[in-house]
């Protein structure tokens, strides 16, 4: 008989990290200027990219969209600005002006993971449910229709997640991981110990925020 699907939070390499913590920690980082500490926990030393990023899309690109007389090329320049301090964070080179060919959007990897994070959070707890065949069909299905490059098994997202914490992995690739392990459990926060309405409600949430970061309108 195969084994019975263990939720994220009892999953080892995963069940040491708090669920609604992470969530408090991504909802902090991603809608005002995050701690030092915090963003170190998650950036380790480029966290000074991220609250730069942040500042930059919260206090000065707010205030001036809010401003009818400003260019709308100053405007274009701060959203550049912002994305190439994410991507710094993120320890990519900013491309300013690469464009994705197919659809005209400046590529973004980091949302693109955040997306297939998301969904491998939605894979677990929906086939803790029972749902597995239904989660794995819609994935696939995304995978065909997507212009990004994704891995077709979200339950090896997981695991890869999951495994990467051995001695002899580079710092950099277990700073990268520990970050990983905090969003994935953020995004799964909403299934722990919760109704099976309120799973449903978190796993629509979930398929939401995937298919419009993935799929073209």
């Amino acid at each position: 008989m195969p084994k019975p699907v263990l939720p994220l939070h009892k999953r080892k390499g995963l069940k040491d990290v708090n669920p609604d913590t992470s969530l408090d920690d991504l909802v902090e980082l991603n809608s005002s200027i995050p701690s030092f500490q915090l963003a170190t926990q998650y950036y380790s030393d480029r966290a000074q990219y991220l609250i730069l990023h942040r500042w930059v899309v919260e206090k000065i690109h707010a205030e001036m969209l809010s401003d009818r007389g400003m260019p709308k090329e100053l405007l274009e320049a701060l959203e550049a600005l912002s994305n190439a301090l994410m991507q710094l964070a993120q320890n990519q080179t900013p491309e300013f002006f690469k464009f994705n060919r197919q659809t005209g959007d400046r590529n973004n990897g980091f949302i693109v993971r955040q997306a297939t994070l998301a969904a491998a959070a939605l894979y677990n707890g929906e086939t803790v449910l029972g749902n597995e065949h239904s989660v794995k069909d819609w994935w696939a299905k995304i995978v065909r229709n997507s212009d990004a490059n994704l891995p077709k098994s979200l339950n090896k997202v997981i695991n890869n997640i999951a495994g990467l914490d051995i001695a002899n992995v580079e710092q950099n690739t277990k700073q990268k991981n520990i970050k990983e392990k905090r969003t994935l459990m953020a995004y799964f926060a909403g299934f722990k110990d919760a109704t099976p309405e309120e799973a449903k409600e978190h796993s629509d949430l979930l398929k939401k925020f995937t298919e419009d970061i993935l799929l073209k309108k």
